[in-house]
């Protein structure tokens, strides 16, 4: 290629040429075209010629626009004039590009300022409309509704993408329960408002009428209600608007600024307004409030008001039918009838209300069975004692539930009654019980109470009312009204006022289910105020612009907030497959259920390991066992959890047992379960020690499931069931058998079968009447997955039962669904964790509680200790009895200075009785501070909760290890009674504090274990594996302890004691009731039972309970603080030992410290029959087995660490004095 100055036109191979672009070729292909010398190229407008090396282009249309190329050979000189043209053509395109892009830059520019301008103009414009509506309480709402067109808080409706299941709501056990259909239940206290307005003619709650001067909207109503705990509504209605079902009048709801309201009709109204308040999770209670839109009604009929039962029970079924279901998951029930007065309470006449609920609530249940009926009281003349006065009283409308102890109604289905009386205020009618003596019978003089005889009036009362109903912890007791005139009460001593206030501390201190106060309205209207002046007095939550709260009456409701279950109402949603997801949802009581058990639900404190040692199988050489138990730690998990799209994944089926007792667990063949075809003999997983330790035996189902392929439903087996088979499926249903199985090491649960109850759907019912037991026979996996990676498993069990018979042909089926998620692999075990259990508040607490006793206890103890201590030493020192004499007080001086703890230098450090077992004991103790700290340290450093049997692998590798501070702990303790001497019991020493707390294990466990291999339970530890542990113990341990003795022996014994020890022992004199070591010990205990209290609950929940446990650093620190504790109270119960001459402080220090396991056992028995169902010899027999075990080296442990500081501070105070 030939090199060419100011080349426009290059040469290219071939004898070629072609132009680079230039700007006037912009927008054509003449730059791709090729041209040859002294040939024409013609296009359309535009012709190109050479012409002596020169290439001339000429313009067909306009000559004066030709121009030609030139191209320039080296040396050639350049002609100006061959460059003609350009200078009029770039200018020219560049000024027009230049205008363009600046005026495209500048108009975007100015419309994205427009554009700014107005969004903001209308954004405030938007804020200033919704600021005007809300209600001003001064609290700012983290939870705002914009909607697509730019509205603040006026939704165009309250869908979602969470769709929330229709819980179970229950009464029982004295709460309001909402219960999953997995069985997930969330107790529920109610701290409620009474809306009114939807019984009356304008068929609408008050306030919604929002315009220039005053009113709301639904949205900024139910804002106003959750940002101040209120978590319920109480909406009144009437049978006339339920059954004309007319709409709203126009006018008193403005439509534009309540967007989302439905007023077509009042069902559409009402469904609506249900659903602004379930958007902030408020439940709502549905009052059956008047037979006519003016006229309460004194029975749930009444012939002179035109409504006859009928009508009220056709109303019942208009709304219970409407408001049933997904979309109004937050409506807990109905109302039965609001204050029936004339009514009679187990008649059996036509007004007799107990056959009247139980007609009412049948017609409910028929189209809501999720639904709770409330129950008011009827009205009658009482009398109460009350300070031994008899005061005769008038039950409140709707309050009298004196009869309800002996005759309550019979609902179709079981806990679904709540008590629900109401309980006024003076200011309603004038009570004889509010006011003291002098007061005249028409109040016209009255006199008021004290504070404490007016609650001891409210509190007398109302337990005559309805008050015992909540002693015995039966249905929920709330009260559906009360409350009344606060701010305005005329009465000089407030007696109205105070009356709302102790009724509100009566029914926290009695535990009610909570209570609706009267009301949020305004308008709410009383009668009396004070009591001599009757007329129409209003006074409600907000004032009466609907717009600002009544600030003083807002407050009287603070205290309600502390009620423990004061929460939302729970939203359980569900996926896009119809499964319920509870796994937000803390769990007080887990119930059997027949849909989805997603609940992280573990048999002991099941943890992961990272590191997990004796994990091989059956070790058959004695070599394999010894390198096994050697070798460093390291990862257990020799499987990559990847899986190839279609490679094969296997679903393991494990154990199976009655859900309240958790060790009460058999293989899962135990029940006779077909097999799979070629799955007679089930291939076995190799499991590893703690697998087994847990309870563990993994068999292969036989259901073929493939990685990322769905699986439509396959038949698994079928079997026809005969008399036996029916009998154990039969009892396996009645005690609510549970299974374990393992998808990829994720657990899933389910259960057997059930029995049907009057709560099932009705279509099953149709099949199965109440009472039949039923077999799940369908399993649905929905397994989600991240790429190779299995990240949940769901077990859903479809509508497919079959009932349990003889001679009944059984198929079992199964199907797969595998979904993608994002869920990272790390994060796929989160769901098992119960954060809001394990961390809820009361848990920091516990610890910031422990912490701060700590602090006071220490300074405590440095304070006495120091200052007593120093005079101690101070009158020690004066040893000079002639100096003493000289003062005339020697006799007095000898005597003060020859008694307490000094004179016990000769005798403080003898050996104390019973060495060996002591020694043993010490060693012990040492090992398991050890043990428990590495295991704490190790679970924080690591996930611990992946891996099955991770704890217990872990826990006995670490044991065997820490053998060695067994070994030094018990050598070095044991040689300094004897040093520089050399006892010959020194090896029975070793042999004996190694050997202590496996020869109790060994015992106690081959009973237990004895019981299990009779029962037959998966608990039954193989004799192979009993033989595993007991050679890691001899061929591990037990050269450690030899080591560790060694060590011990010749290291930390030289240190000797700070005072020789006499050769006969002094007599201990006589002490005081308090400083008996009996009592010290008995008192020593509670303050480090008291520090760990917490979280014993929380380990025990782990343990006995179906939860992981993985907060491990709360675990760490409560073990931090109990040392603590532990350290100082024992100091302080050894001082008053040896103050009070008592030399023989070694044994009792160490049951001092010990004692707080003991402590921990009574918690246990409390424990067990307060807090779970377990039952039965077998579950009974494991409990307290264990929990014995338990208490023993907890017992062994604590008191170590206080024999060990009180040791170190005994040396320290006799190494400071003189010793003859």
């Amino acid at each position: 290629m030939r090199d060419f100055r100011a080349s426009l036109v290059v040469e290219r191979p071939g004898g070629r040429l072609s132009t680079p672009l230039t700007p006037w070729q912009i927008g054509t292909e003449v730059h791709r075209n090729e041209f040859v010398p002294d040939a024409r190229h013609t296009l359309p407008t535009t012709a190109f010629y050479s012409d002596k090396g020169r290439l001339t282009r000429k313009h067909a249309a306009d000559p004066s626009q030709n121009m030609r190329l030139v191209v320039k050979k080296p040396g050639e000189a350049e002609d100006e004039s061959d460059y003609k043209g350009q200078y009029r053509i770039w200018p020219g395109l560049l000024l027009l590009l230049v205008l363009v892009v600046g005026s495209t830059f500048l108009i975007t520019k100015g419309a994205m300022r427009t554009y700014e301008a107005r969004t903001a103009r209308a954004i405030e414009y938007e804020q200033k409309v919704a600021g005007k509506r809300a209600i001003k309480d001064g609290k700012t709402d983290d939870r705002i509704i914009v909607s697509d067109d730019g509205q603040v808080g006026n939704p165009k409706s309250y869908s979602t993408s969470v769709t929330c299941e229709m819980p179970d709501y229950q009464s029982k056990n004295g709460q309001i329960l909402a219960v999953a259909a997995n069985g997930t239940e969330v107790p529920l206290q109610i701290k409620g408002v009474n809306w009114f307005g939807m019984e009356t003619a304008l068929a609408v709650p008050f306030g919604l009428w929002e315009n220039a001067e005053n009113g709301t909207t639904a949205y900024e109503v139910a804002a106003f209600l959750a940002r101040n705990n209120f978590n319920a509504v109480r909406l009144p209605v009437s049978v006339e608007n339920l059954l004309s079902n007319s709409p709203p009048q126009k006018g008193v709801i403005n439509l534009s600024s309540n967007r989302a309201i439905n007023g077509t009709t009042f069902i559409s109204t009402l469904q609506t307004l249900v659903k602004s308040l379930a958007y902030r999770n408020i439940g709502v209670l549905i009052s059956m409030h008047r037979l006519t839109n003016k006229k309460s009604g004194a029975t749930w009929f009444d012939a002179d008001l035109g409504v006859t039962q009928d009508d009220f029970l056709n109303a019942v079924d208009i709304v219970s039918s409407s408001l049933c279901g997904p979309d109004y998951w937050n409506v807990m029930g109905l109302d039965l009838k609001n204050e029936p007065e004339t009514a009679t309470w187990g008649t059996g006449d036509d007004d007799d209300f107990v056959a009247g609920c139980e007609k009412i609530a049948k017609v409910m249940h028929g189209n809501c069975p999720q639904w709770l009926g409330f129950v008011e009281g009827v009205v009658s003349t009482h009398t109460v004692a009350i300070d031994g006065e008899e005061l005769d009283y008038y039950d409140w409308w709707g309050g009298g539930l004196q009869k309800a102890g002996d005759t309550q109604p019979k609902f179709t289905i079981e806990n679904k009654v709540v008590w629900a009386p109401h309980y006024y205020t003076t200011a309603v009618a004038p009570q004889r019980y509010f006011y003291g003596d002098g007061t005249t019978a028409d109040f016209s003089t009255y006199v008021e109470l004290s504070d404490a005889d007016l609650l001891a009036r409210v509190e007398g009362t109302m337990n005559d009312m309805f008050g015992f109903l909540a002693d015995d912890k039966g249905y929920a007791l709330l009260l559906g009204e009360f409350a009344g005139l606060y701010t305005k009460d005329a009465h000089p001593e407030k007696t109205t006022k105070r009356t709302t206030d102790l009724t509100i501390q009566v029914l926290m201190q009695k535990e009610y289910a909570g209570g609706f106060m009267w009301s949020l309205n305004p308008e709410s209207e009383y009668q009396y105020n004070p009591a001599d002046t009757e007329g129409s007095f209003t006074e409600g939550m907000l004032l009466d612009d609907w717009l600002s709260p009544n600030s003083e009456f807002l407050d009287a409701f603070a205290p309600m907030d502390a009620m423990p279950n004061l929460r939302e109402f729970p939203c359980f949603p569900v996926d896009e497959k119809g499964d319920s997801d509870c796994r937000s949802f803390h769990v007080e009581k887990t119930q059997q259920s027949a849909r989805l058990l997603c609940l992280p639900l573990s048999l002991g404190l099941r943890v992961p390991v990272a590191v997990q040692l004796l994990s091989m199988g059956n070790w058959t050489r004695f070599g394999a066992l010894a390198a096994a138990a050697l070798l460093p730690l390291a990862s257990a998990d020799v499987e990559t959890h990847e899986y190839a799209p279609g490679e094969e994944v296997v679903v393991w089926v494990n154990k199976i047992g009655p859900f309240n007792n958790p060790q009460e667990t058999y293989t899962y063949n135990t029940l006779p379960f077909c097999r799979a075809p070629g799955a007679e003999e089930p291939e076995a997983h190799a499991l590893g020690i703690g697998e087994i330790l847990e309870g563990n035996e993994l068999f292969n189902s036989g259901q073929q499931l493939a990685f990322a392929v769905d699986a439509p439903k396959t038949k698994l087996c079928e079997q026809t069931l005969t008399d036996a088979d029916a009998l154990q499926f039969g009892a396996a249903v009645d005690e609510h058998y549970w299974y374990q199985m393992s998808v990829d090491d994720l657990p899933v649960w389910g259960l057997v079968g059930k029995v049907m109850k009057p709560t099932d759907d009705r279509e099953y019912l149709q099949q199965f009447p109440v009472g039949t037991r039923v077999l799940y026979t369908h399993k649905k996996y929905s397994i989600s997955h991240n790429g190779p990676h299995i990240i949940h498993v769901n077990l859903t069990y479809s509508d497919v039962l079959t009932s349990i018979a003889s001679n009944k042909k059984v198929e079992f089926t199964f199907e797969v669904v595998w979904v993608e998620t994002a869920i990272p692999f790390e994060d796929r075990f989160d769901r098992y964790l119960e954060d809001e259990f394990f961390e809820h508040q009361i848990h920091w607490f516990s610890i910031f509680n422990s912490f701060m006793m700590v602090i006071f206890l220490c300074g405590l103890v440095a304070l006495i200790l120091l200052r007593t201590l120093k005079n101690d030493y101070a009158r020690f020192a004066e040893d000079d009895a002639e100096e003493l004499m000289m003062d005339g007080k020697s006799s007095l001086l000898k005597d003060d200075a020859n008694s307490g703890w000094k004179l016990l230098h000769g005798d403080v450090f003898r050996a104390p009785p019973y060495l060996l077992l002591f020694t043993a004991l010490v060693g012990t103790g040492a090992q398991l501070l050890v043990l428990s700290a590495c295991l704490m340290l190790i679970a924080i450093g690591s996930s611990l909760y992946v891996e099955p049997g991770g704890v217990v692998s872990v826990g006995l590798t670490v044991y065997a290890f820490s053998s060695l501070a067994n070994g030094y702990a018990s050598g070095a303790f044991y040689h300094q009674f004897f040093y520089p001497r050399v006892s010959k019991d020194w090896i029975r020493a070793m042999c004996l504090a190694s050997a202590l707390l496996p020869t109790v294990t060994f015992v106690s466990v081959f009973f237990i274990n004895a019981l299990a291999v009779f029962y037959g339970t998966t608990y039954a530890i193989p004799f192979v594996t009993i033989v595993q542990v007991v050679l890691v113990w001899f061929f591990v341990s037990c050269p450690l302890a030899v080591l560790g003795t060694i060590l011990g022996r010749h290291g930390a014994a030289k240190a000797g004691f700070p005072c020789r020890v006499n050769k006969f022992p002094r007599e201990v004199p006589e002490a005081r009731w308090y400083l008996r070591p009996p009592v010290l010990i008995a008192l020593t205990g509670v303050l480090p039972f008291g520090s760990i209290f917490i979280e014993m609950y929380f380990i025990f929940a782990s343990f006995w309970n179906y939860k992981f446990y993985y907060v491990y650093g709360f675990m760490l620190l409560v073990f931090i603080i109990l040392t603590i504790v532990t350290l100082c109270v024992t100091i302080v119960c050894t001082y008053f030992l040896l103050n009070a001459e008592n030399y023989r402080w070694h044994w009792t220090s160490f049951a001092a410290a010990g004692s707080t396991a003991i402590y921990v056992f009574v918690y246990a028995i409390y424990f067990y029959f307060f807090k779970t169902n377990m039952s039965g010899f077998l579950q009974t027999c494991f409990y307290f087995g264990y929990m014995g075990l338990f208490c023993f080296a907890f017992f062994i442990m604590c008191g170590t660490v206080g024999y060990l500081g009180s040791s170190v501070f005994t040396k320290r105070i006799y190494r400071n004095i003189k010793c003859e």
